[in-house]
């Protein structure tokens, strides 16, 4: 009897990770839907509240920590030298080694992990979400103490030799084309889904706006407290609309990244403190409510080209501001405004404040939603050719 064809899946994200954790949870749900007849997917995680987040949702799972030697054979892998003479050492790491144990045939990373460059003998999908260390270097958190030297190899590495590197847009299949010279037909264009909880809406409106003393009415921004997630333009264009005698109350939502205490500062600098509320992490279980019980989404990152708010939003149809430079995500399913400039944001949300235009834009954001769900129809179709035909070429080594 033929034994089944094994996907082995890595999630490197933490439940804290916010969207990231999200999306992975996703790709697993979607894969399910993709893989061979007769196949069997196993998941492994090196963080352990993960092996409980998962049970939650009645997925099983594996810790696989993440060695000592695993960390230096990865330091090593970085070496031009390590690879001519891998030939001879022939040397695994436990990471691998434990893939093989597990007779996994293809390894499927669900972020941009730096463990792909370490597969000698293992194929496997590549997830890459975005190149923003070369669209947004400026930033600290992709710049600083050998950040952008680590993607730039990883990316360079991983997506050349992946069997599938997975992308979130158009415009990332082709910068990594220009960037990486990878093969175009080895590229799948897979946009983000949202979440399963936000789809399953089990919480109740009541509890969750009285859990954080919430009144509807509010404008929402979740996001980790990274610089790039550009909280501060939003401390200015309440700064501006005070002025104007338009008052509004926004709700910030993750974790901190480090830039939390700076932003506040910043808020109580511009005397706009009162008007921000921040919820610090919230469970996936409570976002539809609140999206569904806000304005509209405030999302003025630079990262991209797309995140996975705005799909969130949409689902609770709830509006969305967004930047322009990411208009090809929202095309005109939503309010644009210039990230750099509080001005324009201001203008934005004086916008949405008209009961006519929010319809309008909301009306726009379902027929967006149903161009999405097709795009994602055809890049499974095409990610489950591509798998079924590996199934089959795999035979010939196995």
């Amino acid at each position: 009897m033929t034994r089944k064809f094994k996907v082995g899946v890595y999630l490197e994200q933490s439940v804290t990770a916010g969207g990231g954790y999200q999306q992975s949870i996703n790709a697993i749900e979607q894969l399910s839907k993709v893989v061979p007849t007769n196949s069997e997917i196993k998941i492994f995680t090196p963080i352990k509240q993960n092996l409980v987040e998962l049970e939650k949702i009645d997925i099983e799972s594996s810790y696989l920590p993440i060695s000592r030697f695993d960390k230096l054979y990865t330091f090593l892998c970085r070496s031009q030298l390590f690879f001519e003479i891998q030939s001879k050492l022939r040397l695994l790491s436990n990471f691998e080694k434990k893939m093989i144990k597990e007779e996994v045939d293809l390894v499927y990373f669900l972020s941009p992990s730096g463990r792909a460059i370490i597969l000698q003998k293992l194929n496997y999908v590549f997830t890459l979400w975005d190149m923003c260390h070369r669209d947004h270097l400026e930033f600290p958190e992709v710049r600083e103490f050998g950040e952008f030297e680590r993607r730039e190899l990883t990316f360079k590495r991983a997506t050349r030799k992946a069997y599938i590197t997975l992308v979130d847009a158009e415009i990332s299949k082709k910068k990594l084309i220009e960037r990486y010279g990878v093969d175009e037909e080895k590229i799948i264009v897979m946009p983000f889904s949202p979440s399963i909880h936000m789809r399953k809406n089990k919480s109740q409106t009541d509890l969750v706006l009285s859990k954080y003393k919430l009144k509807r009415g509010y404008y929402f921004y979740p996001a980790q407290f990274w610089p790039h997630k550009n909280h501060y333009i939003i401390l200015e264009a309440l700064k501006k609309l005070a002025h104007e005698n338009v008052e509004i109350k926004v709700v910030f939502s993750g974790s901190d990244k480090g830039n939390y205490e700076a932003i506040m500062k910043k808020a109580t600098d511009l005397g706009v403190d009162k008007n921000i509320t921040y919820l610090g992490f919230v469970d996936s279980e409570e976002l539809f409510q609140l999206y569904e019980n806000c304005i509209a989404l405030i999302m003025p990152t630079y990262f991209g080209p797309t995140n996975l708010p705005p799909y969130e939003a949409w689902l609770a149809k709830t509006l969305v501001l967004y930047p322009k430079e990411h208009i090809e995500q929202v095309t005109d399913a939503a309010i644009l405004f210039d990230n750099d400039s509080p001005d324009s944001l201001a203008q934005a949300i004086k916008k949405s404040l008209n009961v006519d235009e929010r319809s309008r834009v909301i009306e726009k954001s379902l027929a967006r939603v149903s161009e999405v769900e097709k795009v994602r129809a055809k890049s499974e179709q095409a990610m489950k050719e591509k798998l079924n035909k590996y199934c089959f070429r795999s035979l010939s080594w196995k």
